[in-house]
């Protein structure tokens, strides 16, 4: 099953460990059961989240580390095209149409502009929490 991540859940799990969106990253991240998607739109979102938050430098060991195992798994150029769904923040779009792009089977966002479309070309859009409480919860 492929999972694809919105920045907003990966800055999350960055910043507090005990939350279900770093439930969401550990287990997709490692589990062989699903497979972790995310787009260099996301990956660049996400350097910049971290400058702003934490005012890390990017040049960080840390964070070089952190960019080096996201790039073990598949990432999504930034699309061309835009979404054929109404999308209330224009800004959603690339992070939903590299999703719909890759074919992944659920976008995990806590963005509730995306989260008001349910499903997309079968792709389901779910916060955080849903998805430990179906996919990980009691699974092990």
């Amino acid at each position: 099953m492929k999972i694809f991540l919105d920045t907003n859940v990966l800055v999350s799990a960055l910043f507090s460990a005990s939350g279900s969106c770093a439930e969401v990253f550990r287990t997709v991240s490692k589990s062989k059961r699903f497979k972790l998607a995310i787009s260099d739109h996301v990956l660049e979102e996400l350097s910049r989240a971290i400058v702003r938050k934490s005012k890390i430098p990017l040049d960080h060991p840390a964070l070089h580390e952190l960019f080096t195992e996201l790039g073990k798994h598949e990432i999504v150029p930034s699309p061309s095209a835009t979404a054929d769904v109404f999308v209330r923040d224009p800004k959603d779009i690339p992070v939903l149409v590299a999703a719909i792009e890759c074919e992944a089977d659920i976008l995990i966002t806590g963005d509730n502009d995306l989260l008001v479309l349910g499903t997309v070309k079968n792709m389901r859009i779910m916060k955080p929490r849903n998805f430990v409480d179906l996919f990980v919860s009691g699974y092990h």
